[in-house]
């Protein structure tokens, strides 16, 4: 496969100047919903393990910029670092649309499975969080020098999850737009111990939709195509997502069926196949899983807002020697998106083609903790 994470990859011409980080939009923010403005008080952090003190150093743009935080983490802890996106920085790093970089050091003692959360502090509007165009919340491994997970902020907050080996890592909050910020808005990145196989455990039995329309040539459904300088929507006829008529409520987990096709090579994969979801009135976060059972196949999991190109969760493991893919993203209640699934060319020994799988996606509702 092209990397651990497509996503790090797609941004790796126009994210940063020495490519330490990669970030997939900072060079074109796009344009803010409303002006970016908060008239809220700088109230004291709950339960800090760490606070921001090198804010004109810890921009990773800027000579690999690096707070070291001091902090240690190992499964059943929970650590809490506290910042601020600070107004006046907008540019200053020579990114074009970067408001504002925060890079924080850390240490994992132990192999963990981790649940990173960013969120403005307890009792604080998450509204102007909310209105810039980009918050990006980056996990990044020393020892590889690769980026190995994004979570995006939507509606209240952002998170992703990871199974992180132990050794330092970088722990970074991207903050992009096209204009600054007019005040400090403030925030709590808080690294949680995980247990991803009890929060979405894999459903088996009877689907709540299985593959349908695919068509004769295994094509139909395959709306997106994947490569390494990014996502591109294809056009008709092979660009028609499978509408599952399903809209995922919190605290309610949900099935589809399918089969990767031995069909000819576009872009990284064999095969793409595209479900569309709705998000219920609740459901402001999305764990999803894809379990498969054919050695010699390797399948990668991504989900977007429908209609866009920059997944919003990415989960592509390196090899075929796993059988599952897993992530968690934050999602907006109320809106489309589309799960796809690809079988990687590099990766995927055709002859073992076509292969069943499993996508087990779990409804949840997202509640900040003190």
């Amino acid at each position: 496969m092209k990397s651990a994470l497509v996503v790090a990859i797609f941004g790796a011409a126009v994210g940063c100047g020495d490519n330490h980080h990669n970030n997939p939009d900072a060079s074109n923010p796009p344009q803010p919903d409303a002006a970016i403005d908060a008239s809220i008080p700088l109230d004291a952090f709950v339960e800090c393990s760490y606070t921001e003190q090198d804010d004109s150093t810890n921009d990773f743009n800027v000579n690999d910029g690096i707070e070291q935080t001091g902090l240690h983490f190992k499964p059943g802890e929970t650590r809490t670092i506290c910042g601020n996106v600070n107004n006046g920085q907008f540019g200053s790093d020579g990114v074009p649309g970067t408001i504002d970089v925060d890079n924080y050091g850390i240490t994992l003692d132990q192999d963990s499975d981790v649940l990173v959360t960013l969120t403005p502090p307890p009792n604080m509007s998450s509204t102007p969080l909310g209105l810039i165009s980009s918050v990006e919340l980056i996990a990044f491994s020393d020892q590889t020098n690769e980026t190995v997970q994004v979570g995006y902020f939507e509606t209240d907050h952002a998170v992703y999850s990871a199974h992180l080996p132990a050794g330092n890592y970088e722990l970074a909050v991207y903050v992009t737009d096209n204009q600054d910020t007019s005040t400090t808005l403030p925030y709590e990145m808080r690294i949680a111990t995980d247990d991803p196989a009890m929060r979405c455990t894999q459903l088996t039995g009877s689907a709540s939709y299985t593959e349908a329309n695919d068509g004769v040539n295994n094509t139909t459904n395959n709306v997106l195509d994947i490569d390494s300088t990014g996502v591109t929507l294809l056009t008709a006829p092979n660009n028609v997502p499978e509408n599952t008529g399903i809209g995922v409520l919190d605290g309610q987990n949900y099935l589809f069926d399918g089969s990767s096709a031995n069909e000819a090579q576009l872009g990284d994969y064999l095969d793409m196949d595209t479900y569309s979801l709705q998000t219920g009135a609740n459901t402001n976060q999305l764990a999803v899983r894809l379990d498969w059972v054919t050695s010699g196949v390797d399948l990668d999991l991504y989900m977007l807002p429908a209609t866009h190109t920059l997944p919003i969760l990415t989960s592509a493991a390196e090899s075929a020697t796993s059988l599952d893919e897993f992530g968690t993203t934050a999602v907006t209640p109320n809106t489309q998106y589309w799960i796809a699934v690809g079988a990687a060319a590099a990766d995927t020994t055709t002859t073992d083609l076509p292969a069943s799988y499993g996508i087990t996606v779990c409804g949840e509702h997202f509640v900040q903790g003190p």
